[in-house]
């Protein structure tokens, strides 16, 4: 699959009519998401943390590239960072989103 990432050198330019079908999409989706059950909400969260750690090397690599980052600095502030969030939020009770 062709890597479809855009660098900070990238320009891209995005019509109006492109950002508001994107917020309309993200509208409806918050309504889909506030229907969800916990469970639901933590099943998505460890599939978001599955692809996260299977990429985890593209990660580093591209904060080696666009930061200058080590790869010790990229676990520490990134992986360790998100691994610290989903462990708090699968560890406790999620509350129906109002």
């Amino acid at each position: 699959m062709p890597s479809r990432a855009i660098f900070a050198t990238q320009k891209v330019e995005t019509s109006l009519s492109e950002i508001e079908r994107i917020y309309n999409l993200q509208c409806f989706h918050e309504c889909e998401v506030a229907k969800s059950t916990a469970k639901d909400r933590k099943d998505k969260l460890q599939k978001l943390w599955d692809v996260f750690m299977a990429h985890r090397e593209d990660i580093r690599e591209a904060a080696i590239r666009d930061r200058g980052n080590h790869q010790s600095e990229t676990d520490l502030t990134e992986v360790w960072g998100v691994s610290h969030e989903r462990k708090q939020v699968i560890g406790t009770e999620l509350s129906p989103l109002t």
